[in-house]
């Protein structure tokens, strides 16, 4: 992607974090941002990873990890920010270790049980993204709007709730 973004272009106004969050992660998927990019991108300001390196780092997770349709991108973007959020920096803080592993495992048990399953695959109903044609069809039936975008929200709202400072009323 050519030139830089400018966070405050993809920030939503709205006094809930998680409904914050929600609202710019489909927000960024409308602006054409792989899921992974758009949950990515609502979250690493928050540990000084700036935009363009954040699109960068989330890019080929997008579609599965390459369209390969393994692991949702926008779950894969939702275990990177468990990682930068609770994840060791030592490498023998073990207590840390065990703590992210059993968020993320908690994170992808839910995100299994809100959407069936937790591979592009699965939650596409078997749809392929590999090739253009295959693109198209999905595009076709609207499975991006329908599929994609429910994960993309569910992902960033559950991440609002486990790493953003709670405002009063929440």
């Amino acid at each position: 992607m050519n030139g830089t973004i400018n966070p405050q272009s993809v920030m939503i106004a709205n006094d809930d974090p998680a409904t914050r969050a929600e609202e710019q992660a489909v927000s960024n998927f409308s602006k054409g941002m792989n899921c992974a990019q758009s949950v990515f991108l609502v979250f690493a300001s928050q540990y000084g990873i700036e935009p363009a390196i954040a699109l960068r780092l989330s890019a080929a997770m997008g579609g599965g990890i390459g369209r390969k349709q393994e692991i949702c991108g926008a779950f894969n973007a939702g275990n990177l920010v468990i990682g930068l959020h609770f994840g060791n920096s030592l490498a023998n803080d073990k207590e840390a270790k065990e703590k992210t592993s059993a968020l993320a495992q908690l994170f992808l048990d839910r995100m299994e049980k809100t959407f069936g399953g937790t591979t592009c695959s699965q939650i596409l109903g078997g749809s392929s993204l590999k090739t253009a044609d295959d693109r198209k069809l999905v595009k076709m039936k609207n499975l991006s709007e329908l599929k994609c975008v429910p994960c993309i929200r569910i992902t960033a709202r559950v991440l609002a709730e486990l790493t953003l400072p709670k405002t009063k009323e929440s």
